[in-house]
């Protein structure tokens, strides 16, 4: 309904609102994180994946090949999620098969 509506979206009240709140604070962490890395960055010894991205984007100026902020803080979100997506099933999965062979424990 977002996705087809969304000037009626904003009208109703609801939890749909919140997650939106919330993705942002995410995305301004993310961004604050990039800020600071900006600030600390040796382009002869990348410590992360934020590192490495800001010296390639320094590296290209063509501006097709992808290498942007905005598509920074997006990836790197992407990756922060996949990893606390598996975190949680592990630990998830974990739990259940504790539950169900509790000799294990």
């Amino acid at each position: 309904l977002f996705n087809t509506a969304p000037s009626l979206m904003r009208w109703l009240p609801g939890s749909h609102k919140e997650i939106f709140i919330l993705i942002q604070k995410i995305i301004d962490f993310v961004e604050s994180k990039i800020k600071e890395h900006k600030e600390d960055l040796d382009p002869s010894s990348p410590r992360d994946y934020i590192d490495s991205f800001l010296i390639e984007m320094g590296e290209k100026e063509d501006k097709d090949s992808g290498f942007e902020l905005s598509n920074l803080s997006i990836c790197t979100l992407d990756l922060f999620g996949a990893g606390t997506e598996t975190t949680t099933t592990t630990l998830h999965w974990g739990l259940l098969y504790m539950i169900y062979y509790p000799h294990i424990q």
